[in-house]
């Protein structure tokens, strides 16, 4: 280490060179290669001091680096985790939906082995019933729709003649307008 006079000392010589060169230049030469070599020694002082920083930095920045890593290696692991329960929820609730289904039709066979004959027996009573009904609702339609369409006819024809009465009785004015104008 250098002690702190000659840097108090090189800084007095530093503030004091315009004075020695304007006075006497060629005894300034001397101080002139002795602030040289001053800065240089200086400078090759504080490169390991650069050293250090620079390869601090760098080893921060890795720390940094792999620290990321590891939380990114973490999350990866419990996303897999995740993953993998969900595959195997999902197996497990496809499963069980299969052996429910198969239940199911074995239930709706069992069913319709057992029932199906009075079933077959109740269609065309379910059929005869079905179409006498339709029947009369066909013959009220019938005697309905003539009067729905007389109704919905009359309020159309309401609804329109006040705007057309209204239109022509604008367009009569503006035509009043137009030949008082010319007149």
């Amino acid at each position: 280490m250098r002690s702190p006079w000659k840097f108090i000392f090189c800084f007095f010589i530093t503030t004091s060179i315009p004075f020695l060169i304007l006075h006497s230049p060629a005894s300034a030469l001397p101080v002139l290669r002795k602030l040289l070599s001053f800065l240089v020694s200086a400078i090759s002082s504080l490169r390991p001091l650069f050293w250090l920083l620079i390869k601090t930095s760098a080893y921060l920045l890795l720390f940094h680096i792999e620290v990321y890593r590891v939380a990114a290696q973490g999350l990866h692991y419990s996303l897999c985790q995740v993953a993998d329960g969900l595959r195997s929820l999902v197996v497990s609730l496809l499963s069980k939906l299969l052996e429910i289904t198969s239940l199911a039709a074995y239930a709706v066979c069992n069913f319709l082995v057992e029932h199906g004959p009075k079933i077959a027996s109740m269609i065309p009573v379910f059929l005869e019933a079905m179409v006498s009904r339709a029947k009369v609702w066909m013959e009220s339609l019938h005697r309905i729709v003539p009067e729905i369409m007389k109704s919905i006819r009359d309020i159309a024809r309401e609804l329109l003649e006040d705007p057309w009465k209204n239109y022509m009785e604008a367009l009569n004015y503006v035509s009043r307008k137009i030949s008082h104008q010319t007149s």
